[in-house]
């Protein structure tokens, strides 16, 4: 098994492979300034310079199963309590972020989450050929320390999940 995406958050001292302090990130409305602002995608967690992005299809390449939920996975330094995290899903519809959990979720270390998925009935026409195309969707995960983390590295991984007919 592989999470397709993984970020790493850093308390007190950089690390290698954490360059963002964890409790720094914001709601996706301010993130990329105005409201609205999408990431490119396919991968826009690279092209818009932000990690804590999962994109993903919302639906099997081969089969007609659909993403339901999304797993996320946390580890950190012994003994430290649990973060939290809100979950984003973006709608280039009306363009806009939109939260999955009214409130912040907690995210036990060593142990998996999930989030409920958005899953359309129908995916969206391809406008080239008329023709119902595979889609995306991008998820975002934005942490939130508690009162008195402990210092260290913090790894978060996410995969979207599919649900089998």
């Amino acid at each position: 098994m592989q999470f397709q995406q993984v970020f790493f958050r850093y308390v007190t001292t950089a690390d290698v492979a954490a360059t963002v302090e964890m409790g720094t990130d914001a709601d996706p409305t301010s993130v990329y300034g105005t409201p609205g602002t999408p990431p490119t995608a396919p991968g826009g967690a690279a092209a818009a310079n932000v990690d804590n992005i999962l994109s993903c299809r919302i639906s099997g390449a081969s089969a007609p199963v659909a993403v339901t939920r999304i797993a996320v996975a946390t580890n950190g330094p012994t003994g430290a309590t649990s973060p939290t995290g809100k979950l984003y899903v973006w709608d280039s519809a009306s363009a806009h972020w939109y939260c999955l959990s009214a409130a912040p979720v907690a995210l036990p270390l060593n142990q998996v989450v999930f989030f409920d998925a958005l899953s359309p009935c129908e995916l969206p026409p391809n406008t080239a050929n008329g023709r119902t195309g595979q889609g995306g969707a991008d998820y975002m995960l934005v942490v939130t320390k508690n009162v008195a983390p402990t210092a260290g590295q913090y790894s978060f991984a996410m995969t979207a999940i599919q649900n089998t007919p």
